[in-house]
């Protein structure tokens, strides 16, 4: 069974700070990543930093959970 973005993100040190209709937020320290869904149907992510792959798996696993990229 494959693993949730939140298990993802809580195993490389991330909490979900934020879990509305629009933003999802996860930070760790001052690090944050940020998935928004914009009024105009377009959605973004932002990161503060480098990453690393395993951050970037996670990112692509929260992208596919809020169905902005196919499996």
């Amino acid at each position: 069974m494959s693993k949730t973005a939140k298990e993802m993100f809580e195993e490389l040190g991330f909490k979900k700070i934020v879990n509305s209709y629009s933003t999802v937020v996860y930070e760790k320290g001052f690090r944050t990543i940020s998935f928004i869904m914009m009024s105009d149907g377009s959605n973004i992510v932002t990161s503060s930093g480098h990453m690393s792959m395993m951050t970037l798996k996670a990112i692509n696993q929260q992208c596919k959970e809020l169905g902005w990229l196919d499996d």
